[in-house]
């Protein structure tokens, strides 16, 4: 473009020239007019390289935009890929411990089922003691039925519903986790001796919108998100298991 504007600035001249050679041309106007087409050519082609720069520097901005965005949805789509395989793996393995955790094979009494569930919780959810409360006839008192690592040689009381942290535990029919249990409290409250752990899980057993039983435990680490999904997910099967053996 720039060779363009030169040429005619050159032509423009020559032609000038060849008027003032033949006299057509005033030779105290030429020199203007020829001055006034060359600039404005050389603006013309200011103007017009400056646009040229403009868009090519739009373009260039358009295409980081571009290329940022693509770049930031990558990352995204591999974030979220890489948080449902975290899920995924996570999901896989809450399912693969309460696979292990309930009990396989048939049992005779209920007693004798509750005993294995203790023992492989305990196994596979780092707990130190547990107990299982079974209800009465009516639902509304709870007994101890079994145990795993109890240390207490008294018998362990039962409890009514809505008593204690037993009791409103099986009342809301809801997990319950306490942390940072007091000495003096937890030897009143749970039936499980005098050691003091860092947690206690209470979790209701419930069948048709009834308190069937309740489980006890005595967690000696802080209790996890898993702990809570592994116990919320067994309620089901161990509430089936349970209402199957006590039909026998």
């Amino acid at each position: 473009m720039f060779a363009m504007t030169i040429l005619f600035v050159l032509l423009m001249a020559i032609s000038f020239w060849n008027g003032y050679m033949k006299n057509s041309v005033s030779p105290k106007i030429w020199p203007f007019i020829y001055l006034f087409f060359a600039l404005a050519s050389l603006i013309y082609w200011f103007l017009f390289q400056k646009k040229v720069a403009d868009d090519k520097l739009i373009e260039e901005e358009i295409n980081r935009k571009v290329e940022e965005e693509r770049i930031k949805l990558l990352d995204e789509l591999n974030k979220n890929k890489e948080d449902k395989e975290i899920i995924a793996d996570k999901e896989e393995e809450i399912h693969t411990l309460i696979n292990n955790i309930l009990p396989k094979g048939k049992f005779q009494s209920s007693e004798s089922y509750v005993r294995k569930l203790l023992s492989n919780l305990a196994q596979e959810l780092e707990v130190w003691q547990g107990i299982f409360y079974i209800a009465d006839s009516k639902k509304k008192n709870f007994n101890f039925l079994s145990g795993y690592a109890i240390t207490s040689e008294k018998p362990i009381p039962g409890f009514a519903l809505g008593e204690n942290l037993n009791g409103q535990a099986a009342q809301t029919q809801e997990l319950m986790v306490i942390d940072e249990i007091p000495e003096n409290y937890f030897n009143v409250e749970s039936g499980l001796g005098k050691s003091i752990p860092k947690s206690l899980l209470l979790m209701p057993i419930v069948d048709k919108k009834k308190t069937i039983g309740l489980i006890e435990l005595a967690i000696f680490i802080e209790v996890q998100e898993k702990h809570k999904k592994i116990m919320s997910a067994m309620n089901k099967p161990v509430a089936e298991k349970l209402v199957q053996i006590q039909k026998l």
